[in-house]
């Protein structure tokens, strides 16, 4: 009974495709590639033995003919997991997969708009096949019409795909101290489509097989495109570039020009709604806190490429910029200051000129690992995005995120194609397990155009065998093959060639005359970051500075809740803090939990809540950066960025103006172990603990001496008295502490990146401090040395104040480190003189002169 209603069924499907048949006739690469079914079909059947998987057929049957990737797709895309069917030697394997692919098809295209006459069929598998081609044309004319009416051309770049280590490290740097990626071979491409060309029309703009080219942003009018180029691997960077489209393809370089031309990488360039771009670039001269590799931030300039202007000073990469509808910049951005470095790469936010800049999604989560490739639905505020993990490449699952839902976790993110809701989980490869996504561009609120691989890295035997071909999808995953990949070239960032509107227009109160910026806090105790925390407690917030490394000389590492890693010139034990920290200053928090003060613009700062007993109650693992003139207000302590602060009266910060921060105990520059702890340590401390004394039952009493500890990994002369304190021991070959130790207690450089209750460690945790206080040995501490101390622990116990100091390191280890320093003051340099450009350019040609960049390290140049 039951297989009489099956073919019933499937008659009746018959029936319908015969009604929807096209008049087109099976052409000549139809024809070629049923034959070649039927080919690797007697190959079965001759011997069974023969190995064939999905991925094997799958480029067996793309090489067949001019459109055999498309025929091909459709076979992949209708058959699924039933693939392998299609070729089996059993002939009722055969028949099902020929029967779901008509099934198939009949469930996917459109009645109302065929233009098919009836024909009648034979029931035999060519002409089976035959029908279904011919009725995927159809379907894949029905399915391209948006695109049609949207954008008709599409412009988009073949290159060889890259693998790096980690999901950032895309610059390829000519001078790069490690993982330069330099794939040459790179071709900037068109297709058209149009109702009588389904397949498109490819056409060539520019070639280069000795170099590389990515990042496609078209211009406002149409008329123009940036990109970049490297068109070579160490005498040549990436630089931005335009070209003018109706001015005979004229290729014009923007950036990389002159001294800039080589060991900077510049790349990833948008058009602003303010008529200047934005890029990445690795002027910056940072390395990654957790490996060797250059760090690039975020860049403005003129149209012509002219005064650079840095926007973002990042600990380590932010990169994809992207305008969205209301005129902001949506941007991914890497960020771990005091915790793992595994999980955060959350969308942030800013204005094009670089103000406001703050989470848009996912700072706070293990979930997604990584967002990339953020673009805004047209006419809507939710996001296409690619999520993906950290050891990976930029590739993954397609998801749309919408902040009204949550902006943690999985609470503001679906997948699509197929839609289906996601579970927040805690991967660090995440996305690599299936089919990928990359370079979305939506075309409507439920359709875009990518860079897709139907097969994943375990089909295809390996992640550096994935190719990626240009993809029309909708969200519900029907999709067609635009652009096949080749042999050796992917397609990447596709992007619509037509002219679109400009963005809302965001007016700039960035005056570079005013080296400062001021932040409002509305109420401190409003949020989760100071929950159960009674109001009053809070008497102060400390200003922390964070500086980064130049360069790599000599590592540790951490390890923790979120993950390990190595740290790259380590200026603490092995758990201690990524980099040194320099308390900028203090400011009152007032009785109604708000604080009003003044920061220097420019200046990458973090927030630690300070009580009564002079500890830290919560602790910003994060930063923030204020443009000059800037005024930046946040509700309270890490609160949902969706609410609107409570109804109140003038708050009493507000009434009082801003304050100028207050100096801690004339604590300057980098927080240094030598120079601010062990002077307290030697008044007090080592009459008893000078590693000779003992105790009454004769067992040493620890050293707080500052014998020097030699750490041939780290590159560090650390004291006796640190490695003590911190209960450093040596694992793998350098200094390690766990961070719970019995006499100190900080958040480690390994903690979650998920909220921290109030005083989840440090100095009001630490054994030490209850010490002191109780009058241990009865020493003569006084509060502001106390104080000093705790918040030591609570900076992350750092020991160098700078990346130089205590170093152990060679000649040339100091001249590498000297060099890179000395590069980074040039573009600081270059970047007071652009700001006084800017400034001049704006206020009538008005002269602003700005303090110069001073050479760093001095003091420790070897004569």
């Amino acid at each position: 009974m039951k297989r009489e209603i099956a073919s019933k069924y499937v008659n009746a499907v018959f029936l319908m495709l015969t009604a929807l048949a096209t008049n087109v006739k099976a052409n000549s690469e139809n024809r070629k590639l049923i034959a070649e079914i039927h080919k690797i079909r007697a190959e079965f059947q001759e011997d069974n033995q023969v190995k064939f998987n999905k991925a094997v057929i799958f480029k067996r049957l793309c090489k067949v003919s001019k459109n055999a990737p498309v025929l091909s797709d459709w076979l992949l895309q209708d058959l699924a997991t039933n693939f392998h069917l299609l070729f089996s030697h059993e002939k009722t394997e055969n028949l099902k997969a020929e029967k779901q692919l008509l099934t198939r098809i009949a469930q996917t295209i459109s009645k109302n708009n065929s233009k098919s006459q009836t024909q009648t069929i034979a029931d035999n598998s060519e002409n089976r096949l035959k029908m279904y081609f011919e009725l995927c044309e159809e379907r894949r004319q029905q399915r391209l019409a948006s695109l049609y009416q949207k954008s008709s051309e599409i412009l988009y770049i073949l290159r060889r795909p890259v693998e790096p280590s980690f999901y950032a490290y895309t610059e390829g740097q000519s001078d790069a101290q490690s993982e330069r990626h330099f794939k040459p071979n790179s071709s900037f491409r068109k297709i058209s489509f149009s109702s009588d060309k389904i397949y498109g029309v490819d056409s060539e703009i520019l070639t280069d097989k000795h170099g590389a080219i990515r990042d496609i942003d078209v211009s406002y009018d149409g008329q123009k495109a940036l990109f970049a180029w490297k068109k070579s691997n160490r005498k040549d960077d990436f630089s931005i570039y335009e070209i003018d489209f109706s001015n005979n393809n004229k290729i014009t370089q923007l950036t990389g020009l002159g001294a800039d031309k080589i060991g900077v990488a510049d790349y990833e360039a948008r058009y602003l709604p303010n008529g200047k771009i934005i890029f990445a670039s690795s002027r910056c001269v940072q390395t990654v806190d957790c490996w060797k590799v250059e760090v690039s931030n975020l860049y403005t300039a003129d149209a012509d490429g002219k005064n650079i202007i840095r926007l973002g000073y990042d600990q380590v990469h932010t990169n994809y910029p992207t305008v969205t509808n209301e005129g902001t910049v949506i941007y991914t951005r890497w960020d771990y200051n005091d915790r793992g470095q595994l999980f955060p790469q959350p969308l942030f936010q800013m204005n094009p000129d670089g103000t406001n800049q703050t989470e848009f999604y996912g700072n706070n989560s293990y979930f997604p690992t990584v967002i990339a490739h953020a673009r805004m639905l047209p006419n809507s505020h939710k996001v296409l995005a690619v999520l993906h993990g950290h050891h990976t490449w930029q590739a993954g699952k397609i998801a749309i995120i919408d902040r009204e839902k949550g902006t943690q976790d999985a609470s503001g993110v679906d997948f699509v194609s197929p839609i289906r809701k996601a579970k927040a989980v805690r991967v660090d490869r995440y996305g690599q397990d299936a089919d990928l996504f990359r370079h979305p561009f939506p075309i409507t609120n439920n359709e875009f155009i990518t860079a897709y691989s139907p097969l994943s890295s375990q089909e295809v035997g390996g992640r550096g065998r994935i190719r990626f071909g240009l993809y029309y999808f909708d969200f519900d995953g029907n999709r067609e093959l635009l652009v096949p990949s080749t042999e050796e070239l992917s397609v990447n960032t596709p992007v619509p060639f037509v002219a679109r509107k400009k963005e809302p227009l965001k007016p700039s109160n960035v005056d570079y005359a005013n080296q400062t910026g001021v932040y409002y806090l509305h109420d401190v105790y409003y949020g989760p970051g100071l929950k159960g925390v009674k109001r009053g407690t809070i008497k102060k917030l400390r200003v922390v500075e964070i500086e980064y490394r130049a360069a790599y000389v000599g590592h540790n590492s951490n390890a923790g809740e979120a993950g390990s890693a190595l740290v790259s010139t380590p200026v603490a034990t092995g758990n201690g803090t990524w980099d040194p920290k320099i308390i900028l200053g203090e400011t009152p928090v007032y009785s109604d939990g708000s604080a009003m003060f003044k920061v220097p613009a420019n200046t990458p700062v973090y927030f630690q809540c300070i009580d009564e007993n002079g500890n830290v109650a919560a602790t910003m693992r994060s930063w923030s950066t204020l443009m000059p003139n800037e005024y930046f207000s946040c509700i309270g302590c890490h609160e949902n960025k969706n609410q609107a602060p409570p109804m109140r009266g003038v708050s009493l910060a507000m009434k009082a103006g801003a304050k100028d921060l207050t100096s801690f105990y004339n604590v300057k520059g980098g927080f240094s172990f030598n120079k601010y702890i062990q002077p307290i340590l030697d008044k007090s401390c080592i009459s008893c603990h000078n590693g000779v004394k003992k105790n009454k039952k004769g067992k040493l009493l620890m050293d707080l001496t500052n014998k020097i500890v030699k750490d041939k990994t780290s590159k560090r002369n650390w004291t006796v008295a640190y490695m003590n304190l911190t209960e450093s021991y040596l694992r793998h070959g350098n200094y390690f502490s766990k961070g719970n130790g019995k006499l100190v207690n900080w958040i480690t450089t390994q903690s979650r990146p998920s909220m921290l209750p109030p005083y989840f460690a440090g100095s009001a945790k630490s054994n030490l401090i209850k010490l002191i206080k109780c009058g241990h040995g009865r020493p003569d501490l006084n509060e502001a040395e106390i104080n000093i101390i705790s918040a030591w622990i609570d900076l992350g116990v750092p020991f160098s104040g700078d990346y130089v100091e205590g170093n152990d390191w060679s000649d040339s280890e100091l001249r590498k480190y000297i060099k890179f320093q000395r590069k980074r003051e040039k573009f600081l340099q270059e970047n007071v003189e652009n700001m006084e450009k800017e400034y001049s350019k704006n206020h009538g040609g008005a002269k602003l002169e700005l303090p110069s960049i001073k050479p760093r390290y001095m003091q420790y140049l070897r004569k």
